[in-house]
């Protein structure tokens, strides 16, 4: 079944009948050990581990709902959230969260806020946004998510304030999404870096810095920092080559970075080509800094 290859061989029944295949077609199929019955609606190829993303497709087939929250996060490929699949549905309709799913429920339009993903409707960037911002006392969720939309062009800035002018004051996570998107329209943070960023940091587990850090020394001002652990007095810097370049730049950015040292801080510099394209390599290196910060600390 093509339809079932672009799916990376998850199959429901609704996607089977669409490729063709009726319901005895599939049962046959399980029964010759071509296929594995995973769960009411939902089948794999023989000898597939269930993945994170079969999980939730299993959840959509058992209750006709869409990828939302955390999952639809996954979906559009964020990546690291591999708990409980989650998924939403229409508050007419009252189906039950189970062990491996929770089920959530909404007054708008499914049709509004849902668009077609990779087979399966998933919440679109922004709404999965609203949901996060909702949902995770964790800012670092959010900001990382919207900093994967940025980077990758899923959703832009424009469209963004577009969205938050829509929504209801008493929305959940309205107050918070209103915060991010003015960030993000004040250029207070860079959407392609420091938000891309967030997102490595968050998915190996570190804890998000401080963005727009002002650092003090004896009551004095020293510099605003991209982000900082002021915990443990380090501070990352993210220098792209647009605002870096010209001699001038360059000999503040020393005078800069000494005061920070003089401070206390320590001092760790990034590029945007950096986060893009060897996000692990700097983030272990950002883990064992920090590391190193905390046993200086407890010494």
């Amino acid at each position: 079944m093509h339809g079932a290859e672009q799916r990376r061989g998850v199959i429901t029944i609704a996607q089977a009948a669409g490729d063709g295949v009726d319901r005895r077609t599939l049962a046959r199929l399980a029964k010759r050990g071509f296929l594995v019955r995973h769960s009411p609606g939902l089948y794999l190829p023989a000898g597939r581990v269930p993945s994170a993303r079969d999980q939730i497709a299993a959840a959509v087939a058992a209750t006709g709902g869409v990828v939302s929250y955390g999952s639809a996060a996954l979906w559009w490929g964020l990546g690291g959230d591999e708990g409980k699949a989650h998924v939403t549905v229409s508050h007419r309709r009252r189906p039950r969260s189970r062990e491996s799913f929770t089920v959530h429920t909404t007054t708008r339009s499914l049709r509004k806020i849902t668009t077609v993903r990779d087979g399966l409707r998933v919440t679109t960037p922004a709404q999965t946004l609203l949901d996060l911002c909702g949902s995770h006392e964790d800012e670092a969720v959010p900001r990382a998510f919207l900093g994967h939309c940025l980077s990758r062009r899923l959703l832009s800035a424009s469209q963004l304030e577009h969205f938050v002018r829509q929504q209801p004051g008493h929305a959940p996570g309205t107050r918070r999404l209103r915060a991010l998107a003015r960030l993000v329209g004040a250029g207070t943070v860079d959407s392609s870096a420091e938000l891309e960023l967030l997102r490595a940091l968050a998915k190996a587990g570190i804890p998000a810095p401080t963005l727009q850090f002002v650092v003090k020394h004896n009551g004095r001002f020293v510099a605003r920092v991209d982000g900082a652990w002021p915990e443990l007095q380090v501070v990352i810097e993210i220098d792209g080559y647009r605002y870096h370049s010209d001699p001038r730049t360059f000999v503040n950015d020393r005078i800069r970075q000494n005061a920070l040292v003089d401070a206390g801080y320590t001092v760790l510099r990034t590029t945007p080509a950096e986060i893009r394209d060897d996000a692990t390599c700097l983030c272990q290196t950002v883990a064992r800094t920090l590391e190193r910060a905390r046993a200086a600390r407890a010494a």
